[in-house]
Formats: C-alpha cells, sequence, structure tokens
C-alpha cells in the first residue's frame, strides 16, 4: 500500500452452482459472451442503476472484466470471434500488450475438468452356453417360419400371387437412407460454411489491420457484435435474479459489499495519505541534505570568514522553514535535531552564553516593589548589594559572602518612595526619592549610617516631573538626573556644604524622549528605545557609537552598566530579545587605539530554560569589580549569573 496505493475500481465475484455473480464498485469493463454475442454489462447496470448482475453457466459462457476502458478500446479484437475459444484466443494476444496499470480477468467453466470424472467400472455378464449354438440358430429359424406362415393363411389357396408388405423394414431402409443422405448433405453445407468463414474471417483480419485503429471502425464493430440476428441474448438477471435462498444470499452479498466498500475505503484513504507523507518526505529528506551541507560550510567558515558562516547559517534556517506540515515524528526529530544544530553554530557565531541563572535573594518582606540596585565596596572591602524597594520603603544591603540582607538605618523615617540609588565618589549611598528628594547615608568603616536631607535637592528644588535616571558622578558627587519629558539631562551642583538649590542643564537632545538609563566613564552613554540605541556625549558634544557584531535588530535597551576604566566592559539589557549584551568599549586615545566608535560584541548571555517569566521584568544589570558575577534585578528577585 506504501509502494504503490490501491486501485479503488473493485469487481466482486461469486460463483455457485446457480451460476455466476458480479457486483461492479467501480469504474472496470464487464462483458459477457454467449450464444455467439458480446454484451456490455456495464451499461445494463447503469440503465437498470443497479450494481449486480448474475448469469446462468453453460459451456460457452464466458464473463470478461478489465481495468477500465481496456475492453471499449480493444472490442474490435473480439469482433467477429464464433466460439469461446476464440474470444479467449484474442484475450491472451491482447494481454501481451497490457500496461503495468491494466489488466484482464475472464471466467468460464472448463470442459475438460467438467468431464473429468472418475472411472466407473461396468460390470460385463456373460450367458451360459449349453450345447452347441446351432440349434438355437434353428430354432429361430423355425419360429420365423412359424410366424410368416401365420400371416399368410391364404397363401396357399392363392398360390402365393401376392406377398403382405412389411412396413418396418421399409421405414428402416428409408431411415437409414435419409441418415446417409443427412451426413453427406451436413459434410457439404459445413464444408460450404467453413469456406465462407475463412473468407469472412480473412475479411474481418484485413479490415482490422488496416482500420482497427480507426474509430469509427471500433464504434460500428461494437454495435455489430450486439445486432447478430437470431441469436438468444445470455440469461443475465439484474438485482433480482432467483436462488433457492434468495434473502440469504441478498443479505449475504450485502455485507459482503459492506465490508468491501468499508474496507476499501479505509484502504484508500490510508494509501493516499501514506502517498502524500511519502512525497513530503521525500521533499523533506531534500531539504535535510541541503540543510546539512550548508552547516558544514558554515561550521567551516567559523575560524576563518564569519560572513560566510553567517550567510550559510542565513540559508540553514530558512531552508528549514520550507519543510512542509504533516510529516512523521521521525522527521520532525530530525527537523528538531537540524534546528538544535543550526543554534549551536549560532551560539558560535554570535557568541553566545546559555546561562542558567542561580536566585541569589529570592524573596523579600511582604508587599515588597524592588525598584534599582547598585554594587558597591564598603572601606573594609565587604561587596554588596543595595536595593531600593518602593513597596516598603525601605533601602536594603545584601551581602555578596553570605546573602545576608538587613535594611540601612532610617532613623528619622525619611524614605518614603525610592526609586534609584547611586554610590558617591567615597562610597557614600545617594537615593533619589520621588517624594522626598535625594538622601544620603554617608559610608564608614561598620557600613552606612543613618539617611539624612540634603540642602538643595529637595522634590521643590529639583523641579523635574518625571525623573527617568539618577546618576551620581565626578570627583565632587555632583548629581545627575534624566528628565524625560523635556529630552535633557540635569544636574544639581555640589558646593561642598550643600547642593545648587536648582538644577543646570547638561545636554538636551530630542531623542532622550526615549531614553531609559544613562551611566559614564570618561563619556556619558544614555541608553534609549530608539534606532539609535546607544547615544554618547564627550566632553558635552555628540560623538556618535556603533555596535558591532550583535545578530538581529536591537530592541528597547532598558538598562546597563559599567565602570569608569575603558578595559572595563559595556553591558546592556535588550529587552526585545530578553539578552544581556557585553560589549567591548572603544579607545581613542593617541597612543592606545582599539576599534574606535564601536563597541564591539564580546558575548551575548541568553535563558532558554522552562521559565517563562525570565528576565520578563529587568529594571537593573550591576557586575561586580572583578567581572565575574552579573546581578539581575527582575521583578521582585534577583538572580547572578556567572560571566
Amino acid at each position: 500500500l506504501e509502494e504503490t496505493g490501491i486501485d479503488v475500481n473493485l469487481v466482486i465475484v461469486a460463483a455457485t452452482k446457480e451460476g455466476i455473480y458480479v457486483a461492479n464498485l467501480g469504474e472496470s469493463d464487464i462483458f459477457a459472451y454467449r450464444g455467439e454475442k458480446i454484451v456490455d454489462v456495464v451499461d445494463i447496470l447503469e440503465k437498470n442503476n443497479a450494481q449486480t448482475a448474475g448469469f446462468m453457466t453453460s459451456e460457452e459462457d464466458l464473463v470478461v472484466i478489465s481495468s477500465p476502458t481496456l475492453l471499449q478500446e480493444n472490442m474490435h479484437t473480439l469482433v467477429g470471434k464464433n466460439n469461446r475459444e476464440e474470444i479467449v484466443k484474442s484475450l491472451n494476444l491482447l494481454g501481451k500488450t497490457l500496461l503495468p496499470n491494466q489488466g484482464i480477468f475472464c471466467i468460464y467453466l472448463d470442459k475438460d475438468k467438467k468431464e473429468e470424472k472418475a472411472p466407473v467400472k461396468k460390470p460385463v455378464i456373460k450367458g451360459r452356453v449349453e450345447g452347441n449354438k446351432q440349434p438355437e440358430k434353428k430354432q429361430a429359424k423355425d419360429v420365423d417360419q412359424k410366424v410368416i406362415e401365420s400371416k399368410s393363411p391364404h397363401k396357399k389357396e392363392k398360390g402365393e400371387k401376392s406377398q403382405k408388405i412389411d412396413f418396418k423394414k421399409v421405414l428402416s431402409k428409408a431411415k437409414t437412407l435419409f441418415s446417409t443422405v443427412s451426413v453427406f448433405l451436413g459434410k457439404v453445407f459445413s464444408s460450404i460454411s467453413n469456406f465462407f468463414k475463412k473468407i469472412t474471417n480473412k475479411g474481418g483480419i484485413f479490415f482490422k489491420s488496416k482500420f482497427g485503429n480507426k474509430r469509427w471502425f471500433k464504434k460500428y464493430a461494437a454495435k455489430a457484435s450486439q445486432m447478430r440476428p437470431n441469436r438468444k441474448s445470455p440469461d443475465i438477471r439484474i438485482d433480482g435474479y432467483k436462488t433457492t435462498n434468495l434473502r440469504a444470499k441478498r443479505l449475504k452479498i450485502v455485507i459482503l459489499s459492506t465490508l468491501a466498500v468499508v474496507l476499501l475505503v479505509g484502504g484508500y484513504q490510508y494509501a493516499r495519505k501514506q502517498k502524500e507523507v511519502r512525497e513530503l518526505h521525500n521533499q523533506a529528506d531534500e531539504i535535510y541534505t541541503q540543510v546539512e551541507e550548508k552547516l558544514n560550510k558554515a561550521e567551516s567558515y567559523l575560524s576563518t570568514n564569519r560572513d560566510k558562516s553567517e550567510t550559510e547559517v542565513f540559508a540553514a534556517t530558512n531552508l528549514l522553514k520550507e519543510i512542509p506540515e504533516g510529516i512523521s515524528e521521525e522527521y520532525i526529530q530530525k527537523k528538531n535535531e537540524l534546528e538544535t544544530a543550526i543554534l549551536g553554530v549560532e551560539d558560535d557565531l554570535y557568541k553566545r552564553v546559555v546561562v542558567n541563572p542561580d536566585s541569589f535573594i529570592g524573596f523579600f518582606d511582604e508587599g515588597t516593589e524592588l525598584t534599582d540596585m547598585e554594587y558597591v565596596v564598603d572601606n573594609a572591602g565587604n561587596e554588596f548589594l543595595v536595593v531600593t524597594d518602593r513597596g516598603t520603603s525601605s533601602v536594603w544591603q545584601i551581602s555578596l559572602f553570605d546573602k545576608n540582607k538587613s535594611r540601612i538605618a532610617d532613623n528619622d523615617g525619611l524614605v518614603e518612595s525610592p526609586e534609584y540609588v547611586d554610590i558617591g565618589n567615597e562610597g557614600d549611598l545617594f537615593v533619589y526619592d520621588s517624594q522626598v528628594g535625594v538622601l544620603k547615608a554617608s559610608a564608614s568603616n561598620s557600613g552606612w549610617g543613618a539617611f539624612e536631607k540634603l540642602t538643595g535637592v529637595g522634590v521643590n528644588n529639583i523641579m523635574v516631573d518625571e525623573v527617568g535616571e539618577f546618576a551620581v558622578l565626578t570627583e565632587a558627587d555632583n548629581l545627575y538626573y534624566l528628565d524625560v519629558n523635556n529630552s535633557k539631562i540635569v544636574k544639581s551642583v555640589n558646593y561642598g556644604t550643600g547642593y545648587s538649590s536648582t538644577v543646570v542643564d547638561v545636554l538636551s537632545d530630542e531623542r532622550f524622549v526615549n531614553a531609559n538609563d544613562f551611566f559614564a566613564d570618561f563619556s556619558i552613554y544614555i541608553l534609549t528605545s530608539g534606532n539609535e540605541g546607544v547615544i554618547r556625549y564627550s566632553s558635552g558634544s555628540y560623538v556618535p557609537i556603533s555596535i558591532v557584531g550583535v545578530n538581529g535588530e536591537i530592541g528597547e535597551l532598558t538598562c546597563g552598566d559599567t565602570a569608569g576604566s575603558m578595559d572595563y566592559s559595556f553591558y546592556m539589557f535588550d529587552k526585545g530579545s530578553k539578552r544581556i549584551l557585553r560589549l567591548e568599549k572603544p579607545k581613542d586615545s593617541y597612543n592606545d587605539k582599539l576599534h574606535p566608535n564601536e563597541l564591539v560584541l564580546l558575548n551575548q548571555y541568553i535563558y532558554r530554560g522552562d521559565n517563562g517569566n525570565m528576565w520578563g521584568n529587568v529594571k537593573e544589570i550591576v557586575v561586580d569589580k572583578a567581572e565575574k558575577n552579573m546581578y539581575v534585578l527582575d521583578g521582585n528577585n534577583v538572580w547572578q549569573v556567572p560571566l
């Protein structure tokens, strides 16, 4: 079934003592030969709106079944045949020319097998011979004489003038004479008939050889075979033939036909489906072969020509998209394996690092709403994470050594709605509170002191409706604010005893309307959700910088981190692709140049685990001093990612 499918044209034949019964389920040709006449059974069935027919069998009957249109197209080869043997001979010749999808099936009664019977030994009865047989003859002669004499009582009287006529002998002699004449005439007429038959057959062969392939000849030849005069039509009963047990046999035929139809439909559907699947598999095999070839090329180009490697990977990915639906599980598994292989080459090509982050701090107090995070090293060299919590009006310090967490002291209850935190030049903590302004916790040998207010940086002094980011920069610990609504960065200047009562503009750029974060080394970097991605300002002037080596489009950059050293990496989170990009910063000095004005990809960190919410609400990323671990503030959880 899988290799060739099945033919939906089905003919069911049942042979019984009463005859041959045929059920036609499809478009096969069925012809019956009886009494030197060929009848199109299918035509009769169609006229009677029936599917079954019964034939009374005799020695000369023949039922022929063929694949659709085969007999109709070759009817001219059967025209003019005088007996069943000639029909069978013609069919045998036709059978030698059949195509692989054609067939002929003949049904008839084998004369030889019918006449084959077990030999019966007839008993031979021998009479006993007593004495000589001559007396019996003599006795019989005497009896005859007596009989003759009894039948002629007046013979002697009339002198035997006349003898009585023996009509029995006369009739016997006449019968013998006519029999002899009849045999003689039969031979004569038979010879004449055979002579004309030979002429007719030769003429038929001549016309068939010359016009056999003509359409009009086939048409009239078929009609001629069905219009022979004085021929009795075959005894065919259509859907109503009588048998000794008509109801039982009809029920049997109905059941068999129903089963045949069910099996036929089921087999056909199965075969059709298998054929479609086979075609899909052939198509998939070709694609898989091409994909494997391109993957091998991509791997070979990784160390020599990354552009060519990227081209081959791109082509392989597009080819896999052409795999049709409906393939088997085995082919789906093969597709998944190739996708995994492509992903592996892409990971090498695009410097991806698949991570499985550990939950550094999995819980805080009830009602926690974490907003920002910073990495800091105290005067004793201890490493901490400082996290602002708007939900509980708290600022937490978390030891990286033992993961112990505690609130930074707020003796006066100044902290109300902390939004951002940053570290000053001397390790002091600065917190921007949207309800209060900027608060400070001074660093000491034992940690940080309690929060206190600063002069000149209250909410009424800053006068920024929506602060998008907050940073402490320069040795003087000047305070910088991202004014999203006005597309600019402003600052509060530190005068030693306090800060300026009003902010002053630092940078103004219309592109800041899409800004999400900013930080600095010797330049200020603004992360945006626009096409430009990273905006750089150096010495108050805009200096374009491009991102190199990152595959795909860069989405919204929500947060990032770096340090003052140009050897320290540049980190940023791509919200659209849920990836963290680690890039190498450019060096533009006269004696130390490294890909000027380009941020070059070093690695990109991605998560492929089962947690669908992972990195779904990243608010900040920070990296430790040695660049060994990265910490990701994701919702109310902090994830540790080894670098």
